[in-house]
């Protein structure tokens, strides 16, 4: 195998890593943003434009870093 070629396990784990970003970020975020104190019924809505700044971030980060 030559150098810098991605391994089926590695690919895996990029990918692994993605769908968890995806999944845990939405949901933490909208339960912290939707209790009393903070910002109620309101904090659900906006916790998903947060969430996709958020995510976009980390992926332009991520592609930059190279090890994708």
């Amino acid at each position: 195998m030559s150098p810098g070629r991605r391994t089926p396990s590695s690919l895996l784990g990029g990918s692994i890593l993605g769908s968890l970003l995806k999944l845990s970020i939405p949901i933490v975020l909208a339960f912290v943003l939707s209790r009393d104190g903070v910002l109620g019924l309101e904090g659900l809505w906006r916790a998903y434009p947060v969430t996709n700044v958020l995510i976009a971030v980390v992926t332009v980060i991520w592609f930059m870093k190279g090890d994708w």
